[in-house]
Parts: structure tokens; sequence; C-alpha cells
């Protein structure tokens, strides 16, 4: 039913058809289903969350999604003086404000994304995108917990916590390490879209790690493995 609402609440939004009706418009999807380890399960708690906070307009707008904990948000939310919303509980809010603050104070995306996720305890998978840099998808992986897979399809790529989440489009990928870098940065831009040229990689310490052909995988699953009746 949740699904079946989602749909259909933006295959009738007026605003979304506006911006997609040109056949040459570009478009970049961020979204999670993710369960509520941290905060109540709520519509306001629900991803992707935004970089708005109580009485500050303006601000440069970014939104997050988080799989895993951040287990300092609450220390972070005290020291940087968030003005939060009380029924926004969930520590990925943490992801997009502090983005935000970072680029206002004129950080490069790159420096506010990396200097933002370095400060963060816990196992976390992250997705962020900036009206900063509409064309680029940043991502970033520490710990053991989670996972990220990058998927190489045709004139895109498609991210997701598992290889189940890419077969319906492409068999390629490649997978993330958050334990032998310490924390790892991928940021995928649209003008590379599915190839390599499209990839960037880096540690947290901003090593740059460049990516390699030989390290992408072939998924062992294919559609028949997930496709469930004649539900894709």
């Amino acid at each position: 039913d949740n699904t079946r609402a989602l749909r259909a609440a933006i295959r009738s939004d007026p605003l979304l058809e506006l911006a997609l009706v040109n056949p040459d418009a570009r478009c970049t999807v961020l979204g999670h289903t993710r369960w509520a380890s941290v905060g109540v399960i709520s519509q306001a708690n629900a991803h992707p969350l935004n970089s708005e906070e109580v009485g500050r307009t303006g601000g440069p707008y970014v939104v997050g999604v988080l799989n895993g904990d951040v287990d300092n948000h609450q220390e972070l939310r005290i020291r940087e003086n968030l003005r939060l919303p009380a029924e926004l509980t969930t520590d990925a809010k943490v992801i997009p404000v502090l983005v935000s603050r970072r680029l206002a104070e004129g950080l490069s995306l790159d420096d506010a994304f990396l200097t933002t996720v370095a400060r963060f305890e816990g196992s976390v998978a992250i997705g962020v995108s900036a009206v900063a840099s509409p064309n680029d998808l940043y991502l970033a992986l520490r710990g053991s917990g989670q996972s990220l897979y990058v998927g190489l399809a045709e004139d895109a790529f498609v991210v997701a916590s598992e290889a189940y989440g890419l077969v319906e489009e492409t068999s390629t990928y490649l997978r993330m390490d958050g334990e032998a870098t310490h924390g790892q940065v991928v940021v995928l831009s649209r003008s590379g879209a599915g190839t390599l040229a499209g990839v960037r990689r880096m540690a947290y310490d901003r090593t740059e790690l460049p990516v390699e052909f030989p390290e992408l995988r072939t998924a062992e699953i294919t559609t028949r493995d997930i496709d469930r009746g004649g539900f894709p």
C-alpha cells in the first residue's frame, strides 16, 4: 500500500511532469527505505532528509539518506546548535544540515562532504545530493555493517545497498570498501554516467583512489532471482 501511494503521488505531480517533459531532461533520484533504528517510525523521519532548519532560510539546499547509525548525532546537534523541528528525531537529519552549513561557510562540495562524514562515529552508508552541484551524487561508506554497490548501466549509474538492487538494470558493478580505507567516498558524475570516467573515489583522508577496470565485478544473480510472480 505504501509503495502504491508513493508511485501514485509521483505520477500525479504536475511540477515533476513539467520538469521531465523535455526529452533532454536528466535527473538524479535519491531515495531510501530504512528501518528507523534511531528515532520513531514517522513521516517526518522518512528519507531522504533535507537541510532545512527552523529559522534558517536561504542556505545551500542539500538532501541525504543514511543506512547504519550516526552514533554521535546528538553530540553534533548540540555542538553545532542545530535548530531542528521536535518531530525530527532521526540521526540522518544531521547529514544534509551539516553539509549545507559547511557550504555556507564557503567550502567546496568535496570539502563540505568529506569534512562532514569524517565527523560521524559508527558504521554508515550515506548518499547526498546538493543543488550546488546537481550533476553529482556523493556517496560515503565507513565500517563493516553496511555496503554500497555502484552499478554501471547504459547512460546511468544505479546505486544500491545490495547487488539485488542493480540487476534489473545492470550486472556490472563497483563495490565500495569502507573498512580497508577506514572510510571511502565515491562521487558519481552525470557527464560520465555508466562509465568509469564518471567515477571519482577517495579515502576520508582525501587520498585519491582511482578506480581500475579489473575492480569491476559481475553479479552472480539475475532478475530471475529477484522477480516475484508478475512483480519486477
